[in-house]
């Protein structure tokens, strides 16, 4: 089994990393509702009364490309700055370690 080290990860590199997991989870998240209420699993509502499919659906698309647009890369931005910090302390004491099988 080989072995990279890498004394620190570029904050760059980090946020990618955290926009893509962000991005996709977002999505995967969104779908799965949207599929849920498409086969009647649930019945949104608002002010306790029932949403039409056709709105909901609307809705549930609408959601998911402004989250994808503006609200996932907030939060990504706002991880980044909270984790960063601590990952490049972290990475001075110990590097980080990617292990891999060679096929």
């Amino acid at each position: 089994m080989g072995k990279v080290v890498a004394k620190r990860i570029r904050g760059g590199t980090f946020f990618k990393l955290l926009l893509i997991g962000s991005v996709v989870t977002h999505i995967l998240a969104t779908l799965l509702v949207m599929i849920s209420v498409a086969l009647g699993l649930f019945e949104p509502t608002q002010a306790g009364e029932p949403i039409p499919i056709l709105k909901s659906e609307l809705f549930l698309l609408i959601y998911l490309v402004v989250g994808a647009i503006f609200a996932v890369p907030i939060w990504a931005g706002i991880f980044w700055l909270s984790l960063y910090p601590g990952i490049w302390v972290y990475s001075i004491f110990r590097p980080t370690e990617i292990h891999y099988r060679e096929f």
